[in-house]
Formats: C-alpha cells, sequence, structure tokens
C-alpha cells in the first residue's frame, strides 16, 4: 500500500456578513426569477477573493494558515461596503456578475500584497492576477442571447447606485473550495484576526489521508 495526501482547491477571503448576504441573495433570487442563465453563488457562501491558491497538496494547509497569520498581524480591521454592480468582461459578454466594493480599498489592497508576500517567502504558488475587489454573485451557465443580455444590462443599470450593506472586516480565512453540480461548497480551514500579533490563525479543519493501492 502506498499513501497518498489528497489535493485541496483553495483560495483565501474576506466573509461577507450574514446582513449583507442576506441583501445580496434577495438579488440573486429576484435576478433567476427573470430567466437570466447564471449558477448563482449561495448566499451563505458570498466572499471577496483576495489570494487564488488553487489545488495544493492537504499537508500544506499549516504553513499557508501560518503565512496568512504573518500577513494580517497588526494590520487594523477594514471598514468596507457593497455598491454597484458589474460584470466580467463585458455587459455584451457577461461571464461573470459581481457586486462592488467601496470604503478601505487601500489597505484591502495592502493587505492583499502582504499576503502574496508571505506565500512567496513560504514556497506556496498562487495565481497573479489585477486586483478588481467584487463579490462573484453568479457565472454564466451558457452564452445568453442578445434579448437575455439586454435585460442583465438593464439590471446592472438599476443597481449601480445601490449599496447593499457595510461591515468592519476583522478576520481574513483559508477556504477549501468542493465543486459540486448544484455549486461549490466552502469550508473554512484556517482563520486568521486583523489586528493581533503571530501566529493568530487557528487551523479549524483537517484534511483526510486518502489510501490508495
Amino acid at each position: 500500500m502506498t499513501q497518498q495526501l489528497s489535493t485541496l482547491r483553495l483560495f483565501i477571503a474576506l466573509p461577507v456578513p450574514q446582513a449583507v448576504s442576506a441583501r445580496l441573495g434577495a438579488l440573486q433570487r429576484a435576478w433567476k426569477a427573470h430567466g437570466l442563465p447564471f449558477r448563482w453563488t449561495r448566499a451563505e457562501g458570498l466572499h471577496l477573493t483576495l489570494v487564488f491558491l488553487g489545488g495544493r497538496p492537504a499537508q500544506e494547509v499549516p504553513e499557508i494558515a501560518q503565512a496568512l497569520g504573518r500577513a494580517v498581524a497588526g494590520r487594523a480591521p477594514l471598514r468596507l461596503a457593497v455598491r454597484g454592480l458589474g460584470c466580467f468582461p463585458t455587459p455584451v459578454r457577461p461571464r461573470v456578475v459581481w457586486a462592488g466594493l467601496t470604503g478601505d480599498l487601500d489597505a484591502l489592497d495592502g493587505l492583499r500584497r502582504a499576503l502574496g508576500a508571505e506565500l512567496q517567502a513560504a514556497g506556496v504558488p498562487f495565481q497573479r492576477q489585477p486586483f478588481r475587489p467584487h463579490i462573484t454573485l453568479g457565472r454564466a451557465a451558457r452564452p445568453a442571447p442578445p434579448g437575455e443580455t439586454t435585460r442583465l444590462q438593464a439590471q446592472l443599470a438599476a443597481g449601480q447606485e445601490t449599496s447593499y450593506g457595510a461591515w468592519k472586516a476583522d478576520s481574513v480565512e483559508l477556504v477549501r473550495s468542493q465543486l459540486q453540480p448544484g455549486g461549490s461548497i466552502y469550508t473554512t480551514a484556517a482563520r486568521a484576526t486583523l489586528g493581533t500579533a503571530p501566529p493568530p490563525a487557528v487551523t479549524t479543519w483537517t484534511a483526510p489521508q486518502r489510501q490508495e493501492p
């Protein structure tokens, strides 16, 4: 028998509080009622991704948690608000629908950069791409015909000046994503509190080992 550790799909994110996710969930339900062709993120799973790690060996979770703790140490909580709507890449070819962020965005970007620096120092690879703070609400299930994109554009325009709630973000999480037919399932693997001294990250989930012949 040989032993092989499982691979986990991981990312680092700020959780969205229930009051904010409830308002965004109501928006998703309204869009769903309009028949827009998207797979909507579960309201309880809404989050603000800071760093996407992709598939990583399960045994790296403690090391990533320590890097997370070092990155947040001494950083004050962030005041953020959800405001406005948009999509990637363009309203004509919408693949991702999102809600925008306002507030301490410079400090948020500083946190993201600190996370990248700590992960790089620990030798943990991660996805590097331009940072546009947003909360993903849904992803296209199929290419939308012109009539549906027109309805989506109208919905986005109607929500441009709408505020969906504000909060003080005081924790950052390492999250495991499991892709399922009904939508992704997210499990918190570690959590670090902003403003504390290292090591504030506490691993809350342990990956089982997989036995293979």
